[in-house]
């Protein structure tokens, strides 16, 4: 989980009980029925409604470009592309059996070594479990991923990179 106080550490519990009932990985996640973007306050469905909730929320010091470009990636682009049924890919917030994270070896920074474990671990059939959380604005730090338009564009450049060689190494 991230140590910016934007996750609820008390979701650690919700997540703890979906390994107890089951699950291999249990992932917070902003985008199933429950979950929220940062300062999102009220029911969205559909992408028009979510780019105009985006518009409204009060995001604190976090970028808006940074948290749409989130959006699409998780909501959009990875689904469209990898197909594995997953909301949240970048969540970075969650809890495993230890038997899963055994060998797995985190490859990457920033959030692409969330997505590249998230895909790994379920093209090796693990139960992963989206569990719903909702993000308040950070009340300490800056981000890393996006502390400037610049530097969203590299990394998204990167996550592209990613998904590429996820997507090569599905085939081979």
């Amino acid at each position: 989980m991230d140590a910016d106080g934007s996750m609820d550490p008390r979701d650690v519990r919700r997540l703890l009980a979906a390994i107890d009932a089951g699950a291999d990985v249990a992932l917070g996640s902003r985008y199933v029925e429950g979950g929220a973007i940062k300062g999102e306050r009220e029911d969205r469905t559909g992408g028009l409604r979510r780019v105009l909730v985006l518009l409204r929320a009060d995001v604190g010091a976090d970028s808006r470009w940074a948290i749409a470009a989130s959006w699409f990636l998780d909501a959009a682009l990875l689904p469209l592309v990898l197909g594995d049924g997953a909301h949240d890919y970048t969540s970075g917030f969650l809890v495993a059996r230890r038997t899963v994270l055994h060998h797995a070896r985190l490859r990457g920074d920033h959030g692409e070594y969330f997505v590249d474990l998230w895909v790994r671990l379920a093209r090796r059939g693990a139960r992963i479990v989206e569990v719903p959380m909702v993000l308040t604005p950070r009340r300490s730090g800056t981000s890393k991923t996006a502390p400037s338009l610049r530097v969203l564009l590299q990394r998204g450049v990167r996550y592209l990179a990613l998904v590429a060689r996820l997507v090569l190494s599905e085939r081979q």
